[in-house]
């Protein structure tokens, strides 16, 4: 809780969270909390006003190219802000794996029923080079989770291409779908009232912040359709 000065402080929970705008998802019948979150330290300073100036930092106004994390303008105050990961100049994170978890709480008991890592190292590597190893590292995550009548989890969210289906008892994964981009949203869910199957659906337009694979993709999966 100690306050930014104009040196470097580690700031952990970074600004990817703890838990991020993705949310939680909850089963009322299991009283069964799903929630995924971070472990991503980052760098963080007050910029001085003349500093700032002379970089010519400006507001986000809407125009493509400007992100919403990194350095932040703070226009009309005496101070900038600026925020960076805290990586090896190879871009490899200074701290231990995992860097990104899903746990499920018991709403009852008030304790964890079970904690895994989120996503493998397969879309992420050193220097932004993919390692297609599917290595699980608990890669960050920005999107939610949702929980279906049946007891799955659905969560893409961290930087692997990938939606799974967990077992919400257990966390094991049961399923696993690649996406053409990066899955950093909240899935949905709905049942076709043509052909009364379930399906499942993900925006995968990846994020700038995450540096995960951008696209314009809606992508939805269902059971096979029984004979």
């Amino acid at each position: 809780m100690t306050p930014l000065g104009l040196d470097n402080a580690i700031v952990l929970p970074g600004s990817l969270g703890g838990s991020n705008w993705g949310s939680l998802s909850f089963d009322p019948e299991r009283r069964v909390m799903v929630g995924n979150w971070n472990r991503v330290p980052m760098y963080a300073r007050l910029m001085p006003r003349a500093e700032a100036d002379a970089r010519g930092l400006k507001a986000a106004d809407g125009r493509p190219g400007i992100s919403v994390g990194g350095t932040v303008p703070q226009e009309g105050t005496p101070y900038a802000a600026e925020l960076a990961p805290f990586v090896s100049p190879l871009g490899a994170p200074c701290t231990a794996p995992p860097y990104g978890m899903v746990t499920a709480v018991d709403l009852n008991s008030r304790k964890v029923i079970w904690s895994r890592r989120s996503g493998t190292a397969e879309d992420s590597g050193i220097l932004g080079i993919r390692s297609h190893l599917p290595i699980p590292m608990g890669i960050p995550g920005l999107g939610g989770s949702i929980i279906t009548k049946g007891g799955l989890v659905f969560i893409a969210a961290s930087g692997e291409q990938s939606l799974r289906a967990l077992d919400l008892g257990t966390g094991d994964v049961l399923w696993k779908g690649r996406l053409p981009a990066g899955g950093n949203a909240t899935p949905m869910t709905y049942l076709s009232p043509a052909s009364g199957r379930q399906f499942v659906v993900i925006a995968a337009g990846g994020h700038n912040l995450m540096q995960t694979q951008p696209g314009d993709h809606i992508v939805a999966y269902a059971l096979p359709k029984t004979p």
